[in-house]
């Protein structure tokens, strides 16, 4: 890769704000859910599209077991029938006839919800911050010179060393 090619690259990585993409496409999802009249295709199609955004280097063991589990695979009686009876099995083998169909499908709910969780891991849905909180009660030691007489600290005697050692 060129150097002219390598600053291109760069400048593209500080402009593209991923995690505001990504949450754009969710609130498109939250808008197409909410709309009077549901279009479950273009539902899919944006969650599909929010899930091929995803970065390989984000995807973690856990996003790729709950993808698993989105995965659903159906069998459906294919028999022919006639007045409401199915052809018989054995009659069905004997003349190359398919009796079950095998449908692979994905539920888009559960697909939503790995993505989510997978942002969740990641911190990016919610800012967390810490927050110390204090009773105003020193738990072990009242004042600074209990401090002082636990550890057999003497302030006046490190700031005499501290001075003596700088000269």
């Amino acid at each position: 890769m060129s150097e002219s090619d390598q600053g291109i690259q760069f400048e593209l990585k500080e402009r593209l704000d991923y995690p505001s993409i990504i949450t754009s496409a969710l609130l498109t999802l939250k808008k197409a859910n909410a709309e009077p009249t549901l279009n479950p295709s273009r539902i899919k199609n944006i969650i599909m599209d929010i899930f091929t955004d995803i970065p390989d280097s984000w995807i973690d063991d856990e996003f790729e077991d709950d993808i698993k589990s989105c995965l659903t695979i159906k069998y459906i009686d294919v028999r022919p029938g006639f007045s409401g009876v199915k052809m018989s099995i054995e009659l069905c083998k004997l003349n190359n006839i398919k009796t079950i169909q095998k449908i692979k499908d994905i539920n888009w709910h559960r697909l939503k919800r790995a993505i989510i969780n997978l942002l969740d891991r990641r911190a990016m849905l919610v800012r967390r911050e810490k927050i110390e909180l204090s009773t105003g009660e020193n738990l072990k030691y009242a004042t600074l010179e209990d401090l002082e007489k636990a550890f057999n600290l003497d302030a006046d005697e490190e700031l005499e060393d501290n001075n003596n050692a700088e000269n």
